[in-house]
């Protein structure tokens, strides 16, 4: 059998446990966790969508979200803008998901923005919930 190696840009989970019949000389894959084409620099630290994505989607309350990254010749700024169904914005719930954020991030926390249901647009398919906006 032909091994074959590609260059897809992801960035996975490796298994190195072995095969159950003692092969171990080629790791699995075990999971694709995100792309090299999706990290964001952001003043000097390396921001994941994904990690956005994993922090937010322990909240059943969120219903969908969009980063919004702003770049300029000086700075970037990242806004994320958070849409809750309906009957769900509590001050306890925004505190718990800027918490939650503040710990799956660690080294910096994007400005949140709550928003009404409906404000946040809707993708057929694979959703846009990165938005680069270049500023001169």
């Amino acid at each position: 059998m032909p091994l074959l190696r590609y260059r897809m840009r992801d960035i996975t989970k490796i298994d190195d446990s072995g095969c159950e019949c003692g092969r171990n000389a080629f790791p699995r894959c075990m999971w694709i966790t995100g792309r090299v084409d999706d990290m964001i620099y952001y003043k000097g630290a390396k921001v994941w969508p994904s990690a956005i994505h994993a922090a937010l989607h322990k909240f059943d309350e969120i219903k969908e979200y969009q980063l919004i990254v702003t770049k300029s010749p000086y700075d970037s700024e990242l806004l994320l803008k958070i849409e809750l169904k309906d009957g769900a914005d509590t001050p306890y719930l925004r505190e718990e998901v800027v918490r939650e954020l503040k710990r799956t991030l660690v080294f910096f926390t994007p400005r949140v923005e709550f928003v009404k249901e409906g404000t946040l647009p809707r993708y057929e398919g694979k959703a846009k919930r990165v938005v680069v906006q270049e500023v001169a």
